[in-house]
């Protein structure tokens, strides 16, 4: 029995464009073919060990008809191969357009999809309730929608883009399920790192990145103290069983909720921690959705969510030549208006794309008495200049001295700032303003 091809799939290619996929067979591969109507040949086989074996030498492109050991598999394809892990904002629960019902299908931009079958990508991508069943878990207790208007989610448009630039086709591997907490996640026993190893290994064991969008429901469960950690052992074991490769990953928006207990404190740890993570795992970038617009209380809309896809795309495609580090607060300066005498508040931020800007007035911070509370707030006007924004207070230095500074405060902020680009800076914050 082989394991690693499946019909349909996109196998990942190799920096010479041609595939580089492990299978594992346990009565060995003596031959292994592939032709197309263009091309024909002979596919490289390396024995690594035991039942595994290394399989390379196809062009990118595709559909291919691949010959191994006298089995035959179909509408193979060769690009790059992309992982769609988290909750629901990854799931998808965007509101469906006109568009996405009968949307134009391109064969090379394709979905492994619940069901464990690859076809051309659609939304919704993430439907285990119409896929039969749930293909995880039989224990996990939340219900997925099952509203057919719903099923957006930032990842198709991701692929589109990247299969229209590089000309490549693109896969994805579908792996995000709403509602689920970090627990789920936890390396090598969390039920949802388990499918998601699985699903990695039937589809050839490589893989150009990951799409991560995870937080809300660990604010929800009150787990924000140990999220940065966690989500750091989740990072870093993913890239030692599965490969090291690019993962970007979504700081969490808006939630137009009840204040709960602590949610407002957990919801900000939790963007706060994410906004840093890159400083403690590799190859690591953070996209943020404050500014996108929700379809619910909690979901980004489907037009937001193209463009988080866009976005990563767009990334990704810089990341594919260099390493670089995502948006990231740089400076906070304290100082004095020499016209009015008050104090103004100088935030510099780095890594960003042209200079900030926004539409209307620019809006999203705050200056409180307390960290996780707005008090006496004290802005009155935000100028942007470049990469710097500057908050003009109507109180003197020391006056401002001790009092907390936000970006994104609390669960449901308006925040429209962006840079050059248009991609929304990230939510930091509280930081105590010191001298």
């Amino acid at each position: 029995m082989l394991t690693g091809i499946i019909d349909g799939m996109v196998m990942q290619r190799d920096d010479k464009n041609l595939s580089d996929i492990t299978v594992y067979c346990r009565e060995g591969i003596k031959t292994a073919e592939y032709s197309s109507g263009e091309a024909s040949g002979k596919i490289s086989v390396e024995h690594k060990e035991k039942s595994k074996y290394r399989l390379r030498g196809i062009p990118a492109g595709g559909p291919y008809t691949l010959t191994v050991n006298g089995e035959r598999f179909y509408d193979i394809y060769v690009g790059d191969l992309w992982i769609l892990a988290g909750q629901s904002n990854m799931q998808g629960v965007g509101r469906l357009r006109p568009d996405d019902y009968n949307p134009d299908r391109d064969e090379k931009v394709r979905a492994y999809y619940m069901d464990g079958r690859w076809r051309a990508a659609k939304h919704p991508l993430h439907a285990a309730w119409i896929e039969n069943g749930r293909v995880f878990t039989e224990d996990i207790s939340y219900e997925i929608p099952k509203d057919k208007y719903q099923g957006v989610g930032p990842g198709l448009q991701f692929a589109r883009v990247l299969k229209n630039e590089t000309r490549v086709p693109q896969g994805l591997i579908c792996t995000a399920y709403g509602g689920s907490s970090l627990e789920l996640w936890r390396p090598f026993d969390g039920m949802l790192y388990n499918a998601l190893y699985n699903r990695f290994i039937k589809n050839g064991a490589n893989a150009a990145g990951m799409l991560w969008f995870q937080g809300c429901a660990d604010a929800f469960d009150g787990a924000a103290d140990g999220f940065e950690s966690n989500t750091v052992a989740f990072f870093d074991a993913v890239r030692k069983s599965m490969g090291v490769f690019p993962i970007i990953q979504f700081q969490i928006g808006r939630v137009v909720h009840p204040a709960l207990p602590g949610l407002c404190e957990n919801w900000m740890k939790i963007r706060d921690f994410q906004r840093t993570l890159y400083k403690k795992t590799d190859w690591l970038y953070t996209v943020s959705s404050i500014g996108c617009e929700l379809d619910d209380l909690i979901h980004i809309s489907a037009d937001s969510a193209d463009n988080l896809g866009k976005n990563a795309a767009n990334i990704m495609l810089r990341l594919k030549n260099r390493r670089i580090q995502p948006p990231d607060l740089q400076s906070v300066t304290l100082c004095k208006d020499e016209k009015s005498g008050k104090a103004v508040i100088k935030i510099k931020f780095q890594n960003i794309s042209g200079d900030l800007k926004s539409e209307g007035r620019p809006s999203g911070f705050t200056l409180s008495d307390e960290p996780y509370k707005i008090v006496n707030d004290t802005i009155f006007d935000i100028k942007l200049k470049g990469d710097t924004a500057f908050l003009y207070l109507w109180q003197t230095e020391n006056e401002a001295l001790g009092r907390y500074l936000c970006y994104g405060f609390g669960l449901n902020p308006y925040c429209n700032i962006t840079d050059g680009s248009g991609s929304s800076l990230p939510c930091f914050g509280p930081i105590e303003i010191k001298e």
